[in-house]
């Protein structure tokens, strides 16, 4: 009887420690899926790089300014000091900033009328279209404050993306191009329009045309005159 309880025992012991061991190891599985990342680095989208751009090929007007340009500088110069000594309390305006190549552009100087080959481009609605389809939107890295730079219409179509700035001067060149008064106006939208947050509005796949629609409920058209003969 004793050899058996000292059986019995061992075999309850030699279990123990396989439970042990089975739990160890399940913990080492359970810490090396923790350590893993969540996320490989492919499935990350690094930010676009804006000075790898490349600006040899850009023409000589990019990199200086003329004298026509030197003095609206100076003028603008002189209007910032006396708006803000006027409204201090107001936030200072996007008067000058620098485009790709580093220079101080009047920013009435970066929108150049721009009429390209296309008949699909000389409306406002088709030109409109083409921005936002076309353009990659890039959020401001601060929401509240104004860009340093604002680069021209050619680069953002060769980039084909930009913030809100260089998508409005880029929508005015063409409307502009097209014949229509077009201007750029600086001021303050909603989280959802400034984020393309458009979780709230119909899907367009799912907009169908009335026809379709009418077809799909059972309504059909009222008959012609001829139809109605026939019948």
């Amino acid at each position: 009887m004793e050899v058996l309880e000292e059986k019995v025992e061992e075999e309850q012991r030699e279990a123990e420690l396989k439970a042990l061991e089975i739990s160890g190891s399940l913990q080492g599985v359970e810490r090396e899926a923790s350590v893993e990342p969540a996320c490989t680095p492919s499935d990350v989208q690094s930010p676009f790089d804006w000075s790898s751009v490349d600006t040899s090929q850009l023409p000589a007007s990019y990199r200086s300014n003329s004298v026509r340009e030197e003095q609206l500088l100076s003028l603008a110069a002189r209007f910032l000091q006396q708006f803000s000594l006027l409204c201090p309390d107001r936030k200072p305006l996007l008067l000058c900033p620098a485009n790709e190549c580093g220079v101080e552009k009047f920013v009435s100087t970066t929108l150049r009328p721009t009429l390209l080959p296309y008949a699909e481009l000389y409306s406002w609605d088709s030109c409109a279209s083409f921005v936002s389809d076309f353009l990659t939107m890039e959020p401001l890295k601060c929401p509240l404050t104004l860009p340093t730079s604002l680069y021209s219409p050619s680069t953002i179509l060769r980039c084909q993306r930009g913030n809100c700035f260089d998508c409005s001067v880029l929508l005015c060149s063409l409307l502009l191009g097209a014949g229509y008064d077009a201007y750029c106006v600086q001021g303050y939208a909603c989280r959802e329009l400034s984020a393309l947050d458009q979780t709230r509005e119909l899907c367009p796949l799912l907009s169908q045309p009335q026809q379709v629609r009418a077809l799909a409920m059972g309504q059909h058209a009222a008959p012609t005159p001829l139809q109605s003969r026939v019948q």
